[in-house]
This record gives C-alpha cells, sequence and structure tokens, in this order.
C-alpha cells in the first residue's frame, strides 16, 4: 500500500455541472480536486495552493482562458 499523498488538482470551469463531474471522477480515481467556479482566479488560487495540475475550460464566453492560461 502506497503512501503518496494524492495530487492535488484544480477544476476552473464556469460550468457547475462539469467542476462537479470532473471533481467527482478525480476523487474516484484518487486525485484531490479543489473547485474554482471564476477561471479568471485561477492564477491566483495556484500562487495560494499548490496543485500538481490545472483542468481549465479555455473555451470560456466570459473569460479568455487562453489570456488566464498564460498568466498562469
Amino acid at each position: 500500500m502506497s503512501s503518496a499523498q494524492p495530487l492535488s488538482v484544480l477544476v476552473a470551469d464556469r460550468d457547475g455541472e462539469t467542476r462537479d463531474a470532473l471533481s467527482a471522477f478525480l476523487f474516484e480515481e484518487g486525485f484531490q480536486p479543489t473547485e474554482l467556479a471564476d477561471p479568471s482566479k485561477a492564477p491566483s488560487a495556484i500562487k495560494d495552493g499548490r496543485y500538481q495540475m490545472v483542468l481549465l475550460d479555455l473555451g470560456e464566453p466570459e473569460v479568455d482562458g487562453v489570456s488566464v492560461l498564460e498568466k498562469i
């Protein structure tokens, strides 16, 4: 049995159903997901937290996902 910490994943998406589904899947697969409803806040959340992976919706109509990715 492994004593390794689960990988921490930030799930940044405005769509609550998508966030919930992704988080549930990640949790079942042994990851530690954190949900973020406002993708534009992802860069500051990453500075405050410790994430090994970020799932970011690049096609957000209200937020330019590519510019958020560049800030990350």
